[in-house]
């Protein structure tokens, strides 16, 4: 294998990685009891907002990361 096939099937695996915890990280913002931890007194009404506020806030924070070693290496 070269490279760049190890590299995008290290790309595959990971993103599908990531989806899967994704949705287990919504289904116990959704119900916390999946998880066996106790309901909150402060529950979330729509938990897709505050999943999607995370997601963002871990995008920024990679975006810039990657910016941040891209100027490194050049």
């Amino acid at each position: 294998m070269t490279q760049k096939s190890q590299s995008i099937a290290t790309g595959f695996f990971f993103g599908g990685l990531a989806a899967i915890m994704g949705t287990m990280v919504g289904a116990a913002a959704i119900n916390p009891a999946l998880c066996g931890l106790p309901m909150s007194r402060l529950s979330i009404q729509n938990p897709s907002i505050a999943v999607g506020s995370f997601g963002v806030v871990l995008l920024g924070v990679t975006a810039m990361l990657v910016r941040y070693s891209s100027k490194r290496v050049i």
